[in-house]
């Protein structure tokens, strides 16, 4: 009797392919406002229609990750009930008056009558070990854009705190990314006004300049329409000494930008709304208001500090 197996990795092949769809976009999503291409937030608009579908190797990866954060906000429901805490709002939509930008968060966690609007990604064990602090999230072109969706879920909102939790897809275990509204105004400001430059284009149905980055560019779904000035054969090479010298300095202090930022955060809660001598250190500052778009009535006021080292002949250097 001849045995007959099924061929069940190309049957689930069918099924994942089956699942790859393309929907009309009619606003600015969260989760893409972090790109830098704003040439292609632009096509999101006005070609989704046009995109390349992404690959069935893509839609398991995306399925896996699904299944993930479901299990896992599963798991941090029965934990937060063991510790009176919650989560709720799960799936809720953000709306930012006077934008068009739309989402939907994870969730808001619930700690001593705070509210953190939450975050939750799952990735491979190798770039859950690279990333430690929300700066190593430049590292990866997908990663970029995880600070901006949390960030706007928080103004619309306008909730100080915002969590995410990033999780380890082999071990299960998971991460947290504490993110602090105030020290992130400017960023928010830079989505905003991306938001209207969208709109902008749409008006006046034009697109913005082409970014041309290999990098970028190989990966998008509109690299078909927009046909991006690219040259992958070989590098071109450079005698600039004034440019090499900066390039070294550059790479000398990217390290210390994650230490930096880590310094100021202890810093910050210290000096806050507060101006006082430390040692050879002035410190002062003021507060700063500004109204959010998401609630008219509420504002947005946080400590703006000034640090100044101070020397023996009373002239200052201010950091």
């Amino acid at each position: 009797m001849k045995v007959e197996f099924p061929n069940v990795p190309a049957l689930m092949d069918d099924h994942k392919g089956s699942k790859i769809e393309i929907w009309p976009v009619k606003s600015n999503r969260a989760s893409q406002m972090g790109d830098s291409c704003l040439r292609k937030l632009v096509y999101y608009r006005t070609s989704w229609n046009k995109m390349l579908p992404h690959s069935v190797d893509l839609q398991y990866i995306f399925d896996e990750g699904n299944e993930q954060e479901i299990n896992l906000t599963i798991e941090l429901q029965k934990a937060f009930r063991k510790n009176k805490m919650q989560f709720i709002s799960q799936q809720q939509g953000i709306h930012i008056n006077g934008t068009e930008i739309s989402g939907r968060i994870d969730g808001k966690i619930v700690y001593k009558n705070q509210y953190f609007p939450t975050d939750i990604k799952s990735c491979n064990p190798n770039v859950w070990e690279n990333l430690r602090c929300t700066e190593d999230f430049e590292k990866y072109s997908w990663t970029k854009k995880y600070p901006a969706q949390l960030l706007i879920y928080m103004y619309a909102d306008n909730e100080e705190g915002g969590i995410f939790l990033l999780k380890n897809k082999s071990t299960g275990k998971i991460k947290q990314f504490n993110m602090i509204l105030s020290h992130w105004l400017d960023y928010v400001e830079e989505l905003l006004q991306k938001d209207k430059q969208i709109s902008e284009h749409l008006e006046r149905n034009t697109l913005p300049d082409k970014m041309n980055d290999p990098e970028i560019c190989k990966e998008c779904p509109f690299q078909h329409i927009c046909a991006p000035d690219l040259n992958y054969e070989g590098i071109d090479f450079e005698n600039n000494p004034e440019l090499e010298s900066n390039l070294k300095q550059l790479m000398h202090l990217k390290p210390m930008v994650s230490e930096y930022n880590k310094l100021d955060s202890k810093i910050k809660p210290l000096v806050k709304g507060r101006s006082f001598n430390c040692g050879n250190y002035l410190i002062e500052g003021k507060w700063v208001v500004k109204k959010s778009p998401a609630r008219q009535a509420q504002e947005i006021k946080y400590w703006q500090k000034d640090i100044t080292l101070i020397s023996k002949e009373k002239e200052g250097k201010k950091i």
